[in-house]
């Protein structure tokens, strides 16, 4: 079973609600994390923290598109237009 299939299967089991729930106490997790490597960025435990929570906030929001974007691809285009659009706020910002 590929990493996708396995998030589907995890998404369908739970759903949304469960998952968006989810997702938030992940993102607060991250949150907590950023911080104690900015508080402490020389202790490698920190770093390792670290890793682990944008591993999981990373897993919920592939749950999520799956579940709010599912054959669609909006997200897709919509992260596109988001990247092309810093790109050009950095070229202006160059000149």
């Amino acid at each position: 079973m590929t990493t996708e299939e396995k998030v589907k299967k995890i998404a369908e089991h739970y759903g949304y609600e469960a998952q968006s729930r989810q997702c938030i106490e992940e993102c607060a997790e991250l949150i907590f994390a950023i911080t104690k490597k900015d508080r402490e960025p020389y202790k490698v435990k920190r770093l390792i923290d670290l890793k682990e929570e944008l591993a999981d906030v990373f897993i919920m929001v592939l749950q999520l598109i799956y579940i709010l974007d599912r054959n669609e691809r909006q997200i897709d285009g919509l992260i596109e237009q988001k990247i092309n659009r810093q790109l050009e706020r950095m070229k202006e910002i160059k000149k």
